[in-house]
């Protein structure tokens, strides 16, 4: 069952969040630190974006932060998608994008955010984007 995540699953979300930065941000393995991710995650947990996790399955993260443009607007931007590899070929992936979406769509009700953003890694899935109400804007290169 897909829940928000609370301040007792810090462990297992580090965890997560590490097997997803081995796997598909290999880049940035040097700069993972638990203690920096440990305090990330206290902030999204405690409001300040979106965490939600299936239990010993996956997760999806998203972390409000103010518009480049005007600090009194907020965007919500996804930050790690990750289902462990034995959980890929279910629906948990789709059921923690799903469970997303119905999160930021309640945070723009609320007026809390005023956008919302996904990322997606060179070796995602394609998934039609759009047949969410979203558009394409911008790619993203590493170096």
């Amino acid at each position: 069952m897909i829940r928000k995540a609370t301040i007792f699953d810090k462990i297992e979300l580090i965890e997560m969040l590490s097997q997803f930065n081995e796997e598909f941000l290999p880049e940035y393995k040097k700069f993972f630190k638990p203690e920096t991710v440990d305090k990330l995650l206290t902030n999204i947990i405690a409001g300040a974006g979106i965490a939600l996790i299936e239990e010993g399955k996956g997760l999806i993260l998203g972390i409000m932060t103010p518009c480049l443009y005007d600090e009194s607007i907020y965007v919500l931007s996804e930050v790690a998608w990750y289902a462990k590899p034995e959980y890929r070929s279910t629906t948990l992936g789709y059921r923690l994008f799903k469970a997303y979406i119905e999160e930021s769509d309640r945070l723009m009700l609320e007026k809390r955010i005023k956008a919302s953003i996904l990322n997606k890694l060179h070796n995602s899935p394609d998934i039609h984007y759009q047949k969410y109400g979203f558009k394409k804007m911008q790619e993203s290169w590493v170096k």
